[in-house]
């Protein structure tokens, strides 16, 4: 997928129903520099770009304890190069289609390069599921 990504500017569609139901499931988690950890994010609105600058950490998303790590995929990011500015609405495009997206409760996503396009970035998306106590 990455090869079609740098080679080709092609951002998915996802439907208002598809992304609101994905999003009342998925929560994007970054790293909390003053915990050394993954927290969920507070507040993200799904359209608006830039849930990543500034975040205000809700609680501990417990990676490796509560959350595993199911895939990697990558995303595109329209905006200028120097700029990374990725919303959920853009990420949950990307991995809607994913095999196991059913059990995705969690994304995480890391700026990986700039497109060759000059239209904007790629990202890198780590899909998290539930760890079953069974």
């Amino acid at each position: 997928m990455l090869k079609h990504i740098v080679d080709k500017w092609d951002i998915p569609k996802i439907t208002n129903s598809k992304l609101k139901c994905l999003f009342k499931r998925i929560k994007p988690i970054m790293l909390n520099p003053k915990y050394n950890d993954f927290y969920y994010i507070k507040k993200v609105n799904p359209k608006k770009k830039v849930f990543i600058y500034k975040p205000k950490f809700k609680k501990s998303a417990k990676v490796g304890k509560k959350l595993i790590k199911l895939g990697q995929t990558f995303s595109l990011h329209g905006s200028h190069p120097s700029l990374w500015k990725p919303s959920m609405e853009e990420v949950l495009t990307f991995i809607q289609d994913e095999p196991y997206i059913e059990k995705v409760v969690a994304i995480s996503i890391e700026f990986l390069a700039h497109h060759e396009s000059g239209l904007g970035n790629i990202g890198k998306i780590t899909m998290y599921g539930k760890i079953d106590k069974c």
